[in-house]
Formats: structure tokens, sequence, C-alpha cells
């Protein structure tokens, strides 16, 4: 880590690029073994300050209007994932794009931003990770176990993704 991070005196926009390979492995059952229109990716960022705009391979998948602790994903169809070169590019507003401006005052501190943000962070901060995933899966699932009756209690999500009877 940097102290202030690489650019301290920066504030305002910010856009990351990354060019990356989809390894074999991120695929159930292998890439060549599933068919691309049965799977979904999801990019899940773990911390972005305070606003992202995230395109792969040249295709907006979505958009976060604010926040800066709280992880988010973005699904976008597995099939847009090329098999050579993928390029990820977000674009970050820090803090600072939501300060409220007044004529002739430099800045304002009053930010519509949650209190407790740090204003020294802004950008990507906490890890970025890919999962392949089948369309149709179960979104929840909890299991408890109870030691006095030595079972466990299984509880399914009343909703699954797709249109299977999962």
């Amino acid at each position: 880590t940097y102290p202030g991070g690489p650019h301290p005196n920066h504030d305002g926009e910010a856009w990351y690029r990354l060019h990356f390979q989809v390894p074999p492995e991120a695929y159930p059952e292998g890439p060549g073994t599933v068919n691309l229109a049965d799977l979904i990716g999801i990019l899940r960022f773990e911390g972005v300050s305070a606003q992202a705009s995230v395109w792969l391979n040249g295709t907006l998948i979505g958009k976060r209007i604010r926040g800066a602790f709280t992880p988010f994903e973005f699904e976008f169809p597995a099939a847009s994932l090329d098999s050579a070169t993928n390029v990820l590019t977000v674009r970050v507003f820090d803090k600072t794009a939501f300060y409220k401006r007044e004529p002739g005052v430099e800045t304002n501190a009053t930010s519509q931003i949650p209190l407790g943000f740090d204003p020294t962070v802004g950008g990507i901060f906490r890890p970025v990770s890919l999962r392949v995933v089948p369309k149709e899966r179960l979104l929840d699932i909890a299991i408890t176990p109870n030691l006095q009756s030595l079972s466990a209690d299984v509880m399914v999500s009343d909703e699954a993704v797709g249109t299977s009877s999962l």
C-alpha cells in the first residue's frame, strides 16, 4: 500500500483497464463441456469508492451509483468472455465528485456520501473477482446444526435464478 495512494493529490475521476485471460478452471466442468449460453459471469467488487461504471470487452455491464465499503456484483452473459484476451475497464469517481459546490467557494465539506467515509480513499481499493456459474442456480442456502438432536436444518431460498424448478 502507498501512504496517500500512488497519486495522493488526485481527486475526482480515474480510469482502470485490465487485460486478462479466463483460465479453463474458472468454468464449471471446463469451457469445452458446457454450453456458454447456459452460463453467466459474475464480476464482484469488494470495495470501490465511490461511484463506478464497468465495461467488459467494450460493453457496459453495470453502474454503481454510490458506496465505498459494501461489495457489489454485476452479471453478464458468459459468452461475452473472449477465449483469448478480455478487457475490463472501470471508471471511478471518488468522494470529491459528490461535494456540494458553491459559487466562489473552493469546496464545501458537506458530502452526500454517508458519514464515516474516509475522504482520503478513492478508486478500487479491495479485490475484484470473476466467477462463471450456471444461469440456473440457487441464490441462497443455509444449514443450521442442532447439536442437541444431532441434526441440521436446511433452508433453501424461495428464489432460484433461471426458469428451472431447482
